[in-house]
């Protein structure tokens, strides 16, 4: 419940020393809730917990249903991850306690998480009109969601009496990046053209143009999954 299903069942199987871990070829996805600043200045604490936690079960209903995981919660926003190396992760773990799921292939990989941020959005169109049939707060809510493909460092990060067990690297940064330019493109997904490449259905997508992001020399191309997908 609180690692998630990978890095739950390899630290409960031992997998618990700082530095251990890999480095595998991921889909990394970063989503958080646009103009998140204001509603917290709005909503009373538990309306706001309440509303966090309906766009929260919604992504992970999301990425569970299309194989991906969730990694991190990060105040409004979370990270998670698609790999076809899922096959492999597991094959260290042993017990009838562990909980299997089948491996997604590589050409899956791309299909899976643009599915799950389509149907990501059709929820959010859900909660939106929920709250809006109650008159709650929250009727506008929107969800910015950035996808990026590379590689990744798996594993146990932190101090000796504090451990994280998260990815780490250059693509991790590149598309926590993206997801930060949903909000000045005004886009609900975007990815970057290391996925879209890849992904069969490239068709879905509709490039933005180029971009300056942090800590990237180079401006970046970004897509934009269209509205018929979403």
């Amino acid at each position: 419940t609180y690692l998630g299903k990978d890095p739950g069942n390899r630290v409960f199987q031992g997998s618990i020393e700082r530095g251990q871990g890999r480095t595998v070829r991921a889909v990394v996805w970063f989503s958080d809730i646009r103009g998140f600043t204001r509603m917290s200045g709005e909503l009373p604490r538990d309306g706001l917990i309440a509303l966090i936690n309906d766009v929260f079960e919604a992504t992970e209903k999301a990425l569970a249903r299309h194989g991906g995981d969730v990694l991190k919660y990060m105040g409004d926003g979370l990270m998670g991850v698609f790999t076809a190396e899922g096959e492999e992760f597991h094959e260290e773990v042993r017990g009838s306690l562990m909980l299997r799921r089948s491996s997604a292939s590589s050409a899956d990989l791309f299909r899976n998480a643009r599915e799950a941020a389509a149907e990501l959005q059709t929820a959010l169109r859900g909660i939106r009109e929920d709250r809006a049939s109650q008159e709650l707060p929250g009727a506008d809510l929107r969800v910015g969601v950035g996808l990026h493909y590379g590689d990744v460092s798996y594993g146990n990060i932190g101090a000796p009496g504090r451990l994280d067990f998260t990815v780490i690297g250059p693509s991790v940064n590149l598309a926590s990046r993206v997801e930060g330019l949903c909000g000045k493109l005004e886009a609900s997904v975007l990815a970057t053209e290391e996925f879209v490449v890849r992904d069969e259905h490239v068709g879905a997508w509709k490039s933005l143009g180029q971009h300056e992001v942090k800590g990237v020399s180079e401006p970046i191309e970004v897509f934009e999954l269209a509205q018929d997908e979403k």
